[in-house]
């Protein structure tokens, strides 16, 4: 942890503190701020860029740098004050008696809801397969070289599913 000496003459006057600790740490953000509010409420300066350009002159820094340390000691100074919390407002129930007592949207399951279920295939259904692989023999052409080699490898596959016949 850094530690940084303040050399004051009254201890006691916080503003003279503060600028020397900011003096010391090499950041005059807080300084620059309350200099920025002094020249608005003074008439003055009209904008940050305008207290930037005046302080800047005073100073040995660039008016972006100025400018970036009163935005920064703006934002220190407003974090720093504590806000006040709001009671909760009591509102009572505005909802029209037409729709009080409907049920929310979107809510718990409703009977047939959802995705239907796709029933699960039976044994039943084996005409259909055997119909369609059929119609897929049908397609390989009579002039196709390999023909009776794809026939004979059905062929097989068929015996193989009967028995071994």
């Amino acid at each position: 942890m850094a530690k940084i000496v303040i050399d004051c003459a009254d201890p006691n006057d916080f503003t003279k503190v503060v600028e020397s600790a900011e003096k010391a740490a090499g950041s005059c953000t807080i300084t620059y701020a309350k200099q920025h509010l002094e020249m608005v409420k003074a008439g003055t300066s009209g904008s940050v860029r305008e207290s930037g350009r005046i302080i800047s002159e005073d100073s040995d820094e660039s008016e972006d740098a100025t400018r970036m340390k009163i935005h920064r000691g703006l934002n220190k100074m407003e974090h720093d004050v504590p806000q006040k919390s709001k009671p909760p407002e009591i509102v009572e129930d505005t909802t029209p008696e037409i729709i009080k007592d409907r049920h929310p949207q979107g809510g718990g399951r409703r009977e047939g809801a959802g995705r239907k279920k796709i029933p699960i295939r039976m044994a039943t259904e084996a005409m259909e397969f055997a119909t369609m692989a059929k119609t897929n023999l049908e397609c390989i052409r009579e002039d196709d070289p390999e023909r009776e080699k794809a026939l004979i490898y059905i062929k097989n596959w068929i015996n193989n599913q009967l028995g071994g016949n």
